[in-house]
């Protein structure tokens, strides 16, 4: 990896503290989930199986596997690591529940980076774009708090950037998820798409915010995907 992708900041492995070596990746110090808050991470089979028919039903093959093109950056509008991404068994009273491939929270000074499923397993976090797509949680409240925690957004946007080196993901198809919303209602069956959209498509997501993702896209715009 380039070496402007592997300066991050001081996370926490395996309950300790760690600063990746100066010839690490990003990706090598990120915590595999395995439970929260007494919450184990979601069970891999039962997932596979529940998204993929939830893959049927939306985009048509029932598939859970996934190669990413695109990634989707979002806000949890809450304080604290969102648990309905380990726990919830449906939403929108359809199954799987919510989960999401990382969460980037920040605790004090430290920035910790969970993941959740593996990348090539098809996540529930972005309605018409789970089929292509890597999401990031970011723990905050709404985009005034993200905006005043610069440091999470620099540890996010290194993230990306080697996300975007690692599947060969151009700048342009890094998105918010208030982006896809407004793609959805422009196009319901364009790039991003959902079989179950009837009529037109009325937006309901406003994160990470515009101003969130100029500050991300200006740290990632140098970042040439191999």
């Amino acid at each position: 990896m380039r070496k402007y992708l592997i300066s991050l900041l001081i996370l926490v492995v395996a309950g300790s503290f760690a600063e990746p070596a100066r010839d690490s990746s990003c990706l090598d110090s990120v915590i595999a989930l395995k439970s929260y808050g007494g919450a184990p991470n979601r069970d891999l089979d039962a997932w596979k199986r529940d998204i993929a028919e939830y893959s049927r039903r939306h985009y048509g093959p029932a598939e859970w596997k996934i190669t990413p093109t695109a990634i989707v950056l979002h806000y949890t509008a809450s304080a604290d690591f969102p648990m309905n991404l380990l726990v919830s068994e449906s939403f929108l009273g359809e199954a799987p529940g919510l989960a999401s491939h990382f969460v980037v929270q920040q605790k004090g000074k430290k920035i910790l980076m969970y993941q959740l499923l593996p990348l090539d397993v098809m996540s529930r976090a972005t309605f018409g774009a789970n089929f292509c797509s890597i999401s990031i949680e970011i723990v905050a409240v709404n985009e005034e708090d993200l905006l005043s925690r610069p440091v999470v957004l620099d540890a996010v946007s290194r993230l990306v950037s080697e996300l975007m080196v690692k599947y060969s993901i151009p700048a342009e198809r890094v998105f918010g998820h208030e982006e896809i919303d407004e793609m959805l209602a422009a196009d319901p069956r364009g790039m991003f798409f959902d079989n179950t959209i009837q009529g037109k498509f009325v937006p309901r997501k406003i994160d990470p915010g515009k101003r969130a993702m100029e500050y991300v896209r200006g740290r990632i715009a140098l970042v040439k995907p191999i």
